[in-house]
């Protein structure tokens, strides 16, 4: 479990040098905050999980649509987070 702490450092870190130089609404940007999505997620914070799925879920549909491979692999991760609060 403490290797899913240290994980959970280095992306809330990565996260936030993405933000301030990418910009909160960047693919790469996303992409950290789904992998810091599943870190909270294996962690069992659903709450967190579920607010950082939600911010990716709608930010890649808003730039690549609901179609596109990216936004179907969030949208999955975001279902089954909804199965396991269960």
């Amino acid at each position: 479990m403490g290797a899913v702490y240290y994980k959970l450092e280095y992306y809330e870190r990565a996260l936030e040098g993405k933000e301030r130089l990418m910009g909160k609404a960047h693919p790469s940007t996303f992409d950290t905050v789904m992998n810091t999505a599943v870190i909270y997620e294996a962690q069992k914070d659903y709450g967190k999980a579920e607010e950082l799925y939600e911010r990716v879920l709608e930010g890649y549909e808003a730039q690549f649509g609901k179609d596109h491979k990216d936004t179907k692999i969030c949208a999955k991760n975001f279902r089954n987070l909804s199965q396991d609060e269960r």
